[in-house]
């Protein structure tokens, strides 16, 4: 049987701007379901178990990272929406799913209108953003099936645009990274890259997830002064360390060190945990590992001093999907009926791409995720100086969902790897 191919694109972003195609959107509107409380906890921990998997997964001794599981996760879902069979249940184990599609796509909802609420907290968008967006690619005149677009629609309020994949994939492929482009203020740049989508594409699947957000407390330019981080060989680089003292969550035991940094509102913070063996540490960390360590914070003042990193991660999702279990996605065997009623559909291309800024006013981090289908001088009662290889989550403090999550082992790094 012809196989037709599907692009998946997972971005994380905001702000519009770009020429968008024409929409086909169910008549369903966004629905804003009840879930149980216990259920919702299991799909965060779902999220964020799958985020440390990928997190493990990428990152290579020696490098820096950042990814964000929960961009890949609600992309993969909205292929999920369209599986059937072994397909379906590969996919979810590879995702770390809890629940059938009924129950999960409901509080995979429930968690992204949570993270959508917190902007209703801080108003002011310059201090902070916080958009995640869903929307899929059709080849012109290929039929979808309307209980497909329903679904979409309802739980992740996506609406399916069109284009020529067939004879301009050229132009489909510009028009879906000028979309990310735009979403992620530019910092996601050409996600799906050359040779990505060809005249054998009908569908391209986005997620995209933008943030931008300044510290409850800001550190003081005038207070950055250099310093030594010293790297997991054992050798030195000198970097810039941002330095305050404050009132803040965090707890120095035997092997880690660990701060919150809360961002205005404080709904959303940043997660730094230095342990005495990183490699080991990441081999263990789990959701269950990660509450317990925020249950065992101590809010008192604190001098914190952390470097100032920039860093940016291209990934080819294809190799994990397989090794996570869901090889069968990727070719003959995949069962995307749910998608046009056939199983004419495999998962051509998957991309992840992910930006993180860390600064003196706060952080600036974004992600896109797309697969196409082919056919301080105060007592303090803590130090914490973040001057060797650490791990950082971007949390969401209310659900505990970890939107992005990173590892720093050299601030310098200039990273955009492939």
């Amino acid at each position: 049987m012809r196989k037709l191919a599907v692009t998946l694109c997972l971005s994380s972003a905001l702000a519009c701007g770009v020429s968008e195609p024409p929409t086909d959107r169910s008549a369903v509107t966004r629905i804003r379901p009840s879930v149980d409380a216990a259920e919702l906890k299991a799909a965060v921990d779902a999220n964020t178990n799958f985020a440390i998997e990928l997190h493990r997964r990428v990152a290579a001794p020696g490098r820096s990272v950042i990814t964000s599981g929960y961009s890949v996760t609600t992309a993969m879902a909205m292929v999920w929406a369209g599986s059937r069979g072994t397909t379906e249940t590969a996919l979810a184990n590879a995702l770390k799913l809890p629940f059938p599609q009924a129950k999960m796509h409901p509080l995979l909802n429930s968690i992204e209108a949570e993270l959508l609420s917190r902007n209703d907290t801080v108003a002011d968008l310059g201090r902070f953003e916080l958009e995640v967006a869903n929307d899929l690619w059709l080849q012109r005149g290929f039929p979808a099936l309307p209980g497909f677009l329903d679904l979409l629609a309802a739980q992740y309020d996506a609406g399916v645009r069109r284009l020529d994949f067939k004879t301009q994939p050229g132009v489909a492929r510009q028009t879906i990274n000028e979309w990310v482009a735009a979403l992620t203020r530019d910092r996601i740049q050409e996600l799906l890259p050359a040779g990505s989508v060809d005249s054998s594409t009908v569908l391209a699947v986005t997620n995209a997830v933008y943030f931008k957000a300044k510290w409850n407390e800001a550190f003081r330019p005038t207070s950055t002064m250099p310093g030594p981080f010293t790297r997991d060989d054992g050798s030195t680089v000198l970097a810039p360390f941002m330095r305050r003292v404050g009132s803040l969550p965090s707890l120095a035991e035997d092997g880690l060190l660990a701060a919150e940094l809360p961002y205005v509102g404080e709904e959303l913070a940043m997660l730094l945990l230095m342990p005495a063996d990183l490699p080991r540490f990441e081999g263990e960390l789990s959701a269950e590992q990660i509450a317990g360590i925020v249950a065992r914070l101590q809010l008192q003042t604190t001098e914190v001093a952390i470097p100032k990193w920039q860093h940016t991660t291209a990934l080819d999702l294809r190799p994990i999907l397989t090794e996570l279990g869901a090889g069968e996605l990727l070719d003959g065997r995949a069962d995307l009926s749910g998608i046009d009623g056939q199983r004419d559909l495999f998962l051509q291309t998957a991309r992840h791409k992910a930006f993180v800024l860390v600064d003196e006013s706060g952080t600036e981090a974004a992600a896109a995720t797309g697969g196409t289908a082919a056919i301080s001088g105060i007592a303090t009662s803590l130090r914490a100086e973040f001057n060797r290889p650490f791990v950082y989550l971007l949390r969401d403090r209310q659900t505990g969902t970890v939107i992005f999550m990173g590892r720093v082992v050299d601030p310098t790094q200039q990273l955009d790897a492939n």
